[in-house]
């Protein structure tokens, strides 16, 4: 029993990044840009199978792709019920929705499409009938 102890804590290590392990991972960039989600409203009760999402993005701008990290450039990631379902997408989009309650997050991630340090992201739910 021992030696199954001994495999699993070697397997729960090694599935972490560096930086959990003891290594100091790399730093990310920092960046002022502020995110919100103009529609749907918070709480928002809509019909049908696809739902507009509006973005306001302040103090960034988005980028097909960059040569270097900068803080002022990224791309807007949607994220629906825990499922990513756009990276590279402007400010505005429709996504395919069912009936219920859904939880909607966008982030503005750098141009590596990984995320600013602190993260630069909101969340708004709504429900679908």
């Amino acid at each position: 029993m021992i030696l199954g102890l001994t495999i699993a804590a070697t397997v729960a290590v090694g599935c972490g990044r560096p930086q959990d392990a003891g290594a100091p991972g790399p730093t990310r960039p920092r960046s002022s840009a502020s995110v919100a989600i103009r529609e749907p409203a918070p709480g928002a009760l809509l019909s049908g199978s696809r739902v507009r999402v509006l973005v306001e993005l302040k103090g960034g701008r988005v980028v097909p792709q960059a040569a270097a990290l900068r803080s002022d450039e990224g791309h807007i990631h949607i994220t629906l019920d825990g499922n990513l379902i756009s990276m590279l997408s402007g400010l505005e989009q429709e996504v395919d929705v069912t009936p219920g309650l859904h939880l909607l997050q966008v982030e503005f991630a750098a141009a590596d499409h990984l995320p600013f340090e602190p993260r630069v992201v909101t969340t708004v739910a709504f429900t679908v009938q």
